[in-house]
């Protein structure tokens, strides 16, 4: 009975199609570090995704904790994957020339049309302008900032996007916390928070497929890892659930 529990069929395609588009991009000679670099990312947009769909379908509470639970499934489901690509791939592809696929943009299709399919047609649930335009003006002022120092690097400008995400998702937990006696207002707050981080990590994602050659240790010297950071935000979220229908 428990394993039925963690097996949920779309979250499983929508894990491998975004995989397969990864490894479509890189080529098989780099998918080992391409996917070290992108699993985080595909778990983490499941995730949210699944959030964000749960939070439009609040009428009946005896329903949020299942679908919670099957939005927590692409995050272990990429963790998997990643465990086995890490023990099973050679490690010699990290020291080979990095050739950018011709089919890239094939993969940014299949990437896009996936998202499409996994908002089961609700896709103005992931529309919103105020987070967009928040997110627009963070990237701005970041790479602004990069600018003004007289050398905008790629791989910094690419590692500001999980930071961007967290920024404005913590902004978010603070107005759900701020609204805490009114669990209605909870749910808008919290879509905001989980919209940048969602935002952020489809960029990066689209990023790391059209243009590869990017490591994680070159993006770890100049920043920190946030995928972490970003699961735990959303267990903020889930604790905060909790409490508020325990109120109710």
């Amino acid at each position: 009975m428990m394993m039925v529990g963690i097996i949920d069929l779309v979250s499983f395609l929508f894990v491998i199609s975004m995989t397969l588009a990864v490894s479509i991009s890189s080529g098989l000679s780099r998918a080992q570090s391409a996917l070290a670099e992108a699993l985080p990312e595909i778990g983490v947009i499941g995730m949210y995704l699944g959030l964000i769909m749960m939070l439009q379908n609040m009428d009946d509470p005896n329903a949020v904790f299942p679908a919670l639970a099957v939005a927590c499934l692409p995050i272990l489901y990429a963790s998997i994957i990643g465990f086995v690509v890490q023990n099973l791939a050679s490690t010699s592809e990290h020291h080979q020339t990095v050739a950018v696929s011709k089919l890239r943009y094939l993969s940014v299709i299949l990437v896009l049309v996936t998202l499409y399919l996994c908002t089961r047609g609700e896709l103005r649930w992931f529309l919103d302008l105020k987070t967009m335009s928040l997110t627009t003006l963070f990237i701005v002022v970041g790479i602004g900032l990069q600018r003004r120092q007289g050398e905008l690097d790629p791989v910094k400008v690419r590692a500001l996007f999980p930071t961007i995400g967290l920024i404005i998702g913590g902004m978010g937990i603070v107005l759900a916390l701020s609204n805490f006696s009114n669990p209605k207002a909870i749910g808008p707050a919290m879509a905001i928070a989980f919209l940048a981080v969602l935002y952020t990590s489809l960029i990066r994602l689209l990023w790391i497929i059209i243009q590869p050659g990017v490591s994680n240790d070159q993006e770890s010297a100049v920043g920190v890892s946030c995928a972490p950071w970003r699961t735990l935000m959303a267990g903020l979220f889930i604790w905060l659930m909790i409490l508020s229908f325990a109120d109710v």
